[in-house]
Order: C-alpha cells, then structure tokens, then sequence
C-alpha cells in the first residue's frame, strides 16, 4: 500500500498560545502599552493614508490639493464643466461608487448593510 500524500497545512494558532497571549496582554502592563501603541500606530497611519486619498481625489478633480483655500477655482480638469463641476464631482464620485460598494464590503456582494 503507498502512503497518502502529505497534506500541506498552513499554519494554525492554537487555542493555548492565543489565550496564553491574550491574559499576558490583559494581566501585564507592558502588554497594554504594546496593544496601545499598535492599535495607536495603525490609527495614525490610516488617519495620514486617509487625509492623502481625499488630496490625491481633490487634485483630480479641480487640480489643486486644497480646493476650499482657493476660494472659487475652475476645474483644469474638468474645464468643459465651468462651475457645474462643484456639483458634477460627488455624483460622479457616487455613481463610481455606488456599483462597488457591495464588492467591497465583507462577505461580498452577499452581504447586506444592516
């Protein structure tokens, strides 16, 4: 008889090291800082992530990365618009988005919003 071929496994935690690691976090005062600076750290990061994606998206539209300092600023963009761009822009941007939205929620389109 031949043996089975091996099972590639990935690699799983155990029940035992993620509740050995979760009392070390919730009992040691070097675990809450450690939680506190991770979860303070990925905050930051997706707060400056955040605040780029709205200056990179104002750019695409109007050419400037900081339209409300410009006071009334055409599009360069979008120049065939003239001011109607101020209001074309969010439909726009819902239109784009609206179809995707159910792909980028967990679970897929499957998923519905509570």
């Amino acid at each position: 008889m031949s043996e089975p071929a091996a099972a590639t496994s990935t690699p799983r935690l155990r029940p035992g090291a993620v509740r050995a690691a979760s009392s070390w976090l919730a009992s040691n005062r070097m675990g809450l800082v450690v939680m506190a600076l991770v979860v303070g750290a990925g905050a930051g990061l997706g707060a400056a992530g955040f605040r780029e994606l709205i200056y990179f998206f104002t750019w695409l539209v109007t050419d400037h990365t900081q339209f409300g300092q410009q006071g009334h600023a055409p599009s360069l963009h979008l120049a065939w618009l003239g001011i109607w761009f101020v209001l074309m822009a969010p439909v726009i941007g819902g239109l784009v988005y609206g179809p995707a939205d159910p792909a980028l929620r967990p679970g897929g389109a499957r998923s519905r919003g509570a």
